[in-house]
């Protein structure tokens, strides 16, 4: 392949990590690994101000959320001829039935990857104060609506033959071999809130800071952890499950 930038080769002769020629495998089960994405529109109105000060502002509007849930688990198996394996073992090391694979290793991940697509509308109402240089804020959003619900079940094997045991044996070949993929659907109703409070404070004339919480309850219709499924050896999860995320919020604004 010629000569590599940086002193690594294009296409390592062994390794799963990209230029440090070892291999790296993560094993144990898949819990709790969760992405979501989340978009609105709303329409606003601004009420009469009250005698101290504070502005009220109803919305209302659109909602659409995607949370993607992964659950499954991973294992690894090494293989010995009969005579190396040490003595008692330990729980990872296996023999391998067929002798072509001495000197093997195994990794299987078994997982299901389950999505699910809300779309709701949504209502509520963001009050705010001045006081001086600081801006207080609170917000509620309540929303409701169908959660459309896939998951896939599936089954990953990575077969690694070296040309040796000891340490510092070379790869020999490396296949991989995923299963035909199950697919689940369904739907179910869904309600959730959003809780927000921030403190603002006007820097300068055009620069506002601004820092808080946000409070995310998806109360109901949240499929977690997939179908059952007893051939990949997955527990699965229920389709009615809530999901809570807390976290803080910081955000500039720059005012013209």
């Amino acid at each position: 392949f010629g000569v590599p930038p940086l002193g690594f080769n294009a296409l390592p002769e062994d390794g799963n990590d990209i230029g440090l020629f070892t291999r790296n495998y993560k094993v144990g089960a898949i819990l709790n690994d969760v992405s979501m994405d989340s978009f609105e529109v709303n329409k606003t109105w601004r009420m009469i101000p009250f005698h101290y000060g504070g502005f009220l502002e109803p919305l209302a509007g659109f909602r659409y959320i995607r949370l993607d849930d992964r659950n499954g688990v991973a294992t690894y198996a090494r293989g010995f001829e009969a005579d190396d394996v040490p003595p008692g073992g330990f729980q990872s090391v296996f023999v391998m039935n067929d002798p072509l694979l001495d000197d093997a290793e195994l990794y299987t991940v078994r997982e299901n990857e389950t999505r699910n697509d809300i779309l709701s509308g949504q209502f509520g109402f963001r009050y705010f104060k001045f006081q001086n240089r600081f801006r207080y804020s609170t917000e509620l959003r309540v929303f409701t609506g169908i959660s459309l619900q896939t998951s896939e079940s599936s089954i990953r094997d990575t077969l690694t033959q070296y040309d040796g045991g000891d340490q510092g044996s070379l790869t020999e070949f490396e296949i991989v071999s995923t299963s035909a993929v199950d697919y689940f659907d369904g739907e179910e109703f869904f309600i959730g809130f959003d809780i927000r409070g921030e403190v603002g404070y006007q820097l300068t004339k055009m620069i506002h800071i601004r820092g808080g919480f946000q409070l995310i309850d998806l109360a109901t219709g949240v499929w977690r952890g997939g179908q059952e499924n007893s051939v990949a050896g997955i527990v699965g999860g229920d389709r009615d499950q809530n999901f809570l995320a807390f976290g803080g919020t910081f955000g500039l604004e720059l005012n013209r």
